[in-house]
């Protein structure tokens, strides 16, 4: 009877033991995965942003004419490089709404996996 105790008292501590290392495991799997989601977050908002001054430069290249367009002495928007300009500004009103739709996207897309990852616990 003390014998078949100690086995059950071993295949006990075996078991916790093979337990507390999957928990680990799938913890430290877990802290991976969020950690490269924050990483690819960080360098797709960098590049939103990238492609977004971009846009706007090229918009804001094509607007201004060369000064042999503008007519001299006047008050023209040709004239003044730093005049106001409502389409560029509601151009770059736009594009922030478009990469802040773009990034919500990508973020719902990666809380989707992250739900998925720490639902799918290994089963213990």
């Amino acid at each position: 009877m003390a014998e078949l105790n100690r086995e059950y008292s071993n295949f006990i501590g075996a078991k916790k033991k093979s337990l507390c290392r999957m928990q680990a495991q799938h913890v430290s799997e877990v802290d991976r995965v969020l950690k490269r989601n924050a990483e690819e977050e960080a360098r797709y908002v960098r590049h939103l942003e990238m492609l977004g001054k971009e846009q706007l430069k090229n918009e804001r290249k094509s607007r201004l004419r060369p000064k042999s367009m503008a007519v001299g002495g006047s008050v023209s928007p040709y004239n003044d490089m730093h005049a106001v300009q409502p389409e560029l500004d509601l151009l770059y009103k736009q594009i922030q709404s478009s990469n802040n739709l773009k990034l919500c996207q990508w973020k719902y897309q990666r809380l989707c996996s992250r739900y998925n990852l720490q639902v799918r616990s290994p089963s213990y």
